[in-house]
Formats: C-alpha cells, sequence, structure tokens
C-alpha cells in the first residue's frame, strides 16, 4: 500500500515538473530594443570573428616588433656519422654532439622599422572592424524590431477588420430578414469578408517572416515566441543634414579604418622605395656552450650592405605596385565618403518625409473611420447601400496601413541614420 502510495506521489510529481517544464518552455522572451541591441552587439558571430581579427593583427603587430629585441635560444643536437674506408668494408664511426645558448640581435636594418610601422598601423586599422561590425548589427537588430512591430500592428488591424466585416455581415442578414434589403446585398459582404481574412493571413506571415529575422540574429530556436515593447520613436526627428554628414565623416568606424589602410599602403611604399638603393644591415652573435665535449665561446658583429644590381625590374616594378596600391586606398576613401554623404543624407530627408506623412496618415485614418461609422449609420437607417459599407471599410484598411507603415518608415530612417552617421549604442560603444 505505500509503495503504490509512493509510486502515484512520484508521478503526480513527476507530472507537475514536466507540465512546469512545458510552460516554462513556452513562455514568451520579454524583450525591449536595448536588451535585444545588447545581446546582439556582444555575442553575434559577427562580433566574435571581429574580435579575434583584432587578436591576430595585435599578435601580428607583436610579432613585428620582436624584432628590436634580442634573441636568445637554447640549441642541442647529437649525431653519429661513419666513414667507409676506401676497399674496406668497414668504416670508422664518429659521434658528435651541441648544445649552446645562442644569442642573436639585429642591430638595424633599413627596412625594419618601417615594417613594424606599418604592422602597427595595419592593427590600429583593424581595431574599427569591431565597431564597423556592431555598427551593421544594430541596424539590423532595429530593422527587425520595428519590422515586427509595425507586422504586429498591422496584424490586429486586419483583425479588426475581419471583425468588421463579419459585422456588416450581421447588419445585412438583419435587414434581409426584416424585408428592407435584398439578398443580393450579401454578395458584396461576403467578398468583403473574403478579402478581409486574406489580408489577415498575409499580415500573419509578415510577422513571422519578421520575428524569425529576429530570432536568428538573436541566436534563439526557430519558433520561440517573443514578448517586445511596443514603443516606437516619437516623430520628433530635427537634425540637420550638414551637420549629420559631419558627424559620419568624424566617427564613422569603416571611414577610420581606411584612413589607417592608407597609411598602411604609404608605409609599404616606402619600404618598397628603400629597397630599390643600398640596404644596410647590421647583426650581432654571441655563442656559449659544449661542442663535442669542448667548451667554448663565440661571438660575432657583422655589418653588411646590399645593392640591386640587377633584378629583371623586381624592385622597380615593386615600387609602382607599392604606389598604385596606395593610390587605390585613397581612391577607395574618396568613394566611402561619397557613399556616406549619399547614405546620410537619404536617411535625413526620408525622416523629414516620415513625419510629414505619419501626420497625414494620421488624420486620413481618423477620418476614415468617421467615414465608415457614418455608411454603417446611413445603412442601418436605410439610406445608403452596402457597397458604401464595403468600400468604407476597405478605405479604413488602407488609412490604418498608411499610417503603420508611415511609422514604420520613420522609425527605418531613424535606424538608417544611425548606421550612416556610424552612432552606437552606449552598451557597444563602451566596449
Amino acid at each position: 500500500m505505500v509503495r503504490r502510495t509512493m509510486s502515484r506521489w512520484t508521478l503526480g510529481l513527476a507530472s507537475m515538473l514536466l507540465c512546469g517544464a512545458a510552460l516554462a518552455q513556452a513562455a514568451p522572451v520579454k524583450l525591449t530594443l536595448a536588451e535585444a541591441l545588447q545581446q546582439v552587439l556582444r555575442r553575434h558571430p559577427d562580433v566574435r570573428s571581429a574580435q579575434e581579427a583584432i587578436t591576430n593583427a595585435r599578435a601580428q603587430a607583436r610579432i613585428a616588433q620582436a624584432r628590436r629585441w634580442p634573441q636568445l635560444n637554447l640549441e642541442a643536437a647529437a649525431a653519429e656519422t661513419k666513414t667507409l674506408a676506401r676497399g674496406v668494408g668497414t668504416g670508422v664511426a664518429r659521434a658528435t654532439s651541441d648544445a649552446s645558448v645562442t644569442l642573436s640581435f639585429e642591430i638595424f636594418t633599413t627596412t625594419r622599422d618601417r615594417l613594424i610601422k606599418q604592422a602597427q598601423v595595419q592593427a590600429q586599422a583593424q581595431e574599427f572592424g569591431l565597431p564597423d561590425a556592431q555598427r551593421q548589427l544594430a541596424f539590423e537588430v532595429k530593422s527587425a524590431y520595428y519590422d515586427i512591430l509595425a507586422s504586429q500592428q498591422l496584424a490586429r488591424a486586419t483583425m479588426q477588420s475581419v471583425a468588421a466585416t463579419e459585422r456588416h455581415r450581421e447588419l445585412v442578414e438583419g435587414r434581409i430578414t426584416e424585408g428592407v434589403a435584398p439578398k443580393s446585398d450579401l454578395l458584396p459582404v461576403l467578398v468583403e469578408i473574403a478579402q478581409a481574412r486574406l489580408q489577415a493571413v498575409q499580415a500573419e506571415t509578415s510577422l513571422d517572416v519578421a520575428l524569425a529575422s529576429l530570432r536568428a540574429l538573436l541566436e534563439l530556436p526557430p519558433g520561440t515566441e517573443l514578448d517586445l515593447d511596443p514603443t516606437m520613436p516619437a516623430p520628433d526627428y530635427k537634425g540637420e543634414v550638414a551637420a549629420l554628414v559631419e558627424q559620419a565623416r568624424r566617427d564613422r568606424p569603416d571611414v577610420k579604418q581606411q584612413e589607417f589602410s592608407i597609411q598602411a599602403a604609404h608605409l609599404a611604399t616606402a619600404v618598397a622605395q628603400a629597397q630599390t638603393g643600398v640596404q644596410f644591415d647590421a647583426t650581432a652573435t654571441a655563442d656559449y656552450g659544449a661542442h663535442t665535449g669542448n667548451t667554448g665561446e663565440a661571438w660575432q658583429v657583422q655589418v653588411g650592405a646590399t645593392y640591386p644590381l640587377f633584378d629583371a625590374g623586381s624592385s622597380r616594378n615593386g615600387v609602382t605596385a607599392a604606389r598604385a596600391t596606395e593610390e587605390g586606398q585613397r581612391r577607395r576613401l574618396d568613394s566611402l565618403l561619397l557613399q556616406v554623404q549619399q547614405q546620410v543624407e537619404a536617411a535625413h530627408w526620408q525622416a523629414r518625409q516620415s513625419v510629414t506623412a505619419l501626420e497625414t496618415a494620421t488624420v486620413g485614418r481618423q477620418n476614415a473611420e468617421n467615414s465608415l461609422a457614418a455608411a454603417e449609420a446611413r445603412y442601418g437607417e436605410g439610406l445608403a447601400i452596402i457597397i458604401e459599407v464595403t468600400d468604407a471599410q476597405a478605405q479604413l484598411l488602407q488609412a490604418q496601413a498608411a499610417e503603420i507603415q508611415a511609422r514604420l518608415n520613420y522609425a527605418a530612417a531613424l535606424a538608417s541614420l544611425d548606421q550612416a552617421t556610424g552612432a552606437l549604442p552606449a552598451l557597444a560603444a563602451g566596449q
């Protein structure tokens, strides 16, 4: 009896735990835009890849800097050799062994310092890869987040439209029952219901696609429900395009990265030019160790000079290639600055236009609501035909969609403006 009781109790507890786990799994993930940005800008694979690239560039710079310091090595070797005597089947075996501590120092070479500086500048350029990746990701997160909010609003509007069409059917059926309206009045309402349901399905599909985009950015499993903060930016934009373009040229990480790339290319040109002339080098080595049983020490200082008397034009063409690369980097910066200007101006005017469009769309939606209410009232009194009601309902849904789209356009323009100017959330800028 006790065993049966314990078994039932255990099963009950297990059932409760399973139900609790299922409920916990089904609970939607609550998320604000700031929280979404924080998660993506710190954990997304693109961010981790940029961090690894920075680590690699820093290591390469330290490898280059190591040439300025003495190198100390411990060396050991052992060998046994056997020489065959001519005409004799056996030979003499001889064993050798070496163990030493060797110190070497590159005192000076013509191109060493420039190569070290080039590696350092390249590392500095790579530092801007992280904020640039975050800049792109922030735009994607904002776009997906606002797209979801707009899709949710549109889905609600279409569901309200479906409910309104059902109300219209009830209104028509009531008038038909009363004998004051023909049965043909029901046909346009049935068409209206079908269209409203189709629009609702399309809106839900758009919402699912937008949710999939944000889930991918957040690295969440497919189907994870998201409970987002519905707040969208208030339409109070007052930016000045000239100031915004100047800010972008000053703050955009890809612009800064390109400027450092030009410096690195300039140093590469200097190295190529130096290799066409006399190249000097000075090295020092010191050795202390035991060599085949003998202990000894030796040191050497060597100074040399090299001049390419004939290299089939290799050094000269190296300078030409380096100069072309440097010039190409400068032209890339010019092209990038033009793109920056175009992107900032486009986002600026889109934001300005969206504010006006939103104000107009809000008035249009209010007028459409009043028009629908009036059409329903007139039809109820027998002063209008059903087509006026269905047309008014269609116009209301269009007005609602226009208002939602204008609000989305404004939010998207602000996101594009942040991307164009290089503005990053504080959580990313402080890393």
